[in-house]
């Protein structure tokens, strides 16, 4: 043994061989390490752990380059025997096996003042297994929770401040809450409709209640209905949860969801009555009640020339020819309606404005400046609609996803608040906006990596289904639905949108619809 003061307080090579055999009666693996860092002496135990090593075999080939020399340099550091501490590895075995072991070194004096190490080896597998299994409960734990609490925040009724959600509603004009409730109910009886039994066709019918319940979100949001927006949010995500994996139990769920979404769609209803919204006229001096009137006889006429249209007529020539009258005078007496009950855009672009105040909120720390011309354009009810329906998805996603970040823009030597225009002017028998941005423009490279495709066309990148730029799902943004919500609305009335992008310059859409 060393006799100096310093080596007395740590192990020399003598002294653990000597008490090997006592190591040997112990349940604990030793592996004795010799200055050059070779395995010198085995345990029993740790050879029926590590398997048998042959004398000289390099520590590290076990214990692992990195770690090894890790426990290496903390032992040659010691300045007494005090143990290194424990250290949780996969120690490879001698079949190439990777096992849960504990390990912890002692410094070992050799000849000359060389160094060595006793390194513990203890088999902790099945506690390591016990462990995985804890972690997983506690994270199965820690999903149920989050799930019982998004139901409960579900369920129960938020009681916002009516006295300011009625302030805000009374902001915008009464004929854009006519139109939510009417969107409303059609989106609602579209997603209760069952999906198909197939899977082929069921995802499509998803994405379409996917579509429709985005736009009602959104909208409801814009004009502080928080209470259906949240609703409406949750039947999203379980729309979605279904179109990955379709099971029984969800779609049970999701009904329920749709069930409270109604109640709240109905309760919004008794708000609209308090406000007295009929006392209020709009610029073509009809009152809201006779528009709504106008529009309610208009829907008739469009259904009863979908089902003519839809009766058969086998080869009565006759018979084709009276069907086509008909047709003619309905699509007469429509279009008759439709010039007696034109729609100014203001009131929409009143309620725009408030669609980019919202959308701007925890986006941009300064909203964008929102310019807005040509409101007294007046338009056709089935036009005003499909914009109603098109254009809070667009003015969206320009603040959201088009206008950068202040940081951006600062760096791009661009003002920290971004601009959002809209005009509209009549050309003809064509309606014709214009929805601008001074933003990054549209970003090509990011949608096709997100599988929007490999189109050269920036309308066809755009309007992808199911592409979205945003990180992560939000309650305005994610599900890259909005866009496509709105090209369908614009489409279905005969209408067109066009893409013009210029990086870091911004995005034009132009929106070209008949009149």
């Amino acid at each position: 043994m060393s006799t100096s003061t310093e080596r007395r307080s740590i192990l020399a090579v003598d002294d653990v061989e000597h008490v090997f055999a006592l190591l040997e009666q112990l349940r604990v693996g030793f592996v004795l390490v010799d200055a050059d860092r070779c395995v010198m002496h085995m345990t029993l135990q740790a050879r029926a752990l590590l398997g048998r090593r042959r004398r000289g075999t390099e520590a590290e080939v076990i214990f692992g380059h990195e770690r090894f020399e890790e426990l290496w340099q903390a032992v040659a550091a010691a300045k007494s025997a005090r143990i290194s501490g424990w250290r949780e590895w996969n120690v490879r075995a001698l079949d190439g096996e990777e096992v849960a072991c504990a390990v912890c070194g002692v410094p070992v004096d050799f000849e000359r003042g060389r160094r060595g190490m006793l390194v513990a080896v203890e088999d902790v597998s099945a506690e390591a297994s016990l462990h995985q299994k804890y972690r997983r409960m506690l994270d199965e734990q820690r999903e149920i929770a989050q799930h019982l609490q998004h139901q409960i925040a579900v369920r129960l009724r938020e009681h916002e401040d009516d006295i300011a959600q009625f302030a805000e509603l009374l902001q915008i004009a009464p004929m854009i809450f006519s139109a939510f409730e009417s969107e409303a109910a059609t989106a609602l009886e579209l997603c209760a409709r069952p999906l198909p039994p197939q899977p082929e066709g069921r995802v499509e019918a998803i994405d379409e209640r996917l579509r429709a319940l985005h736009t009602l979100k959104g909208n409801a949001r814009s004009l502080g209905l928080h209470f259906i927006g949240g609703r409406a949010h949750a039947a999203e995500d379980m729309l979605a949860a279904l179109r990955r994996r379709y099971r029984d139990e969800q779609a049970q769920e999701l009904a329920e969801l749709l069930v409270d979404l109604e109640r709240a769609v109905k309760r919004a209803g008794v708000i609209r009555k308090r406000l007295g919204e009929t006392t209020h006229e709009r610029a073509t001096g009809l009152d809201l009640a006779q528009y709504e009137a106008l529009v309610g006889v208009q829907e008739l006429v469009e259904r009863a020339e979908r089902e003519l249209l839809q009766v058969p007529l086998a080869h009565d020539d006759a018979a084709r020819a009276a069907r086509e009258r008909a047709v003619g005078l309905l699509r007469e007496a429509g279009a008759r309606l439709e010039d007696e009950a034109r729609v100014p855009l203001e009131p929409l672009f009143e309620y725009l404005k408030v669609v980019a105040v919202d959308a701007a909120k925890g986006v941009h720390a300064v909203c964008p400046e929102l310019s807005f011309s040509g409101g007294s354009l007046g338009v056709t009810p089935s036009a005003y609609r499909a914009l109603q329906s098109a254009l809070p998805h667009l003015v969206r996603n320009a603040v959201v996803h088009g206008i950068e970040s202040d940081e951006e823009r600062l760096a791009l030597g661009k003002p920290a608040a971004g601009t959002v225009s809209l005009s509209a002017q009549r050309d003809q028998a064509v309606v014709r906006l214009w929805l601008r941005d001074d933003g990054r423009g549209l970003p090509i490279d990011k949608l096709r990596a997100r599988g929007a495709g490999a189109a050269a066309d920036p309308a066809a990148l755009m309007f992808a289904s199911g592409v979205s730029t945003a990180e992560g799902v939000t309650q305005t943004a994610g599900r890259g639905v909005g866009a496509p919500s709105a090209k369908e609305a614009i489409e279905a009335v005969g209408g067109s949108i066009e893409v013009r992008s210029d990086e870091h310059v911004g995005l034009e859409l132009a929106i070209s619809l008949p009149q």
